[in-house]
C-alpha cells in the first residue's frame, strides 16, 4: 500500500514506501508508533500516529542533529518516545 505522499504526514499505511510495521507502543488516545520505508524504499523512518494521522518523526528534530531517527519502539501517556536510529 504505498503511497506517493512524500511530506511529513500521511493518512496512509506507510510514509511513501512498501513496508510499515507498527510496534507494541500504544497509548489510552489510541496513538501508535512503528517504522516504515519512504518512497523508493531508500531507508526507514520512525513515526507516530496520532488522531489517525502517520507523522514522520525525522523532520520534528534539528536537521543538523545527524541523526536519523529509523524505529520507535514505544510510547507513554506522556508522549514520550523511544525509539532507535544512527
Amino acid at each position: 500500500m504505498a503511497s506517493a505522499n512524500t511530506s511529513s504526514q500521511s493518512r496512509a499505511d506507510t510514509l511513501g514506501g512498501s513496508v510499515s510495521q507498527c510496534f507494541l507502543g500504544a497509548t489510552n488516545r489510541g496513538e501508535f508508533v512503528g517504522t516504515s520505508t519512504i518512497a523508493g524504499d531508500a531507508e526507514y523512518h520512525a513515526w507516530v500516529t496520532v488522531d489517525g494521522v502517520m507523522t514522520d518523526l525525522n523532520p520534528q528534530i534539528p536537521p543538523d542533529s545527524d541523526w536519523l531517527l529509523e524505529y520507535a519502539y514505544g510510547l507513554n501517556e506522556r508522549g514520550q518516545i523511544v525509539g532507535g536510529g544512527h
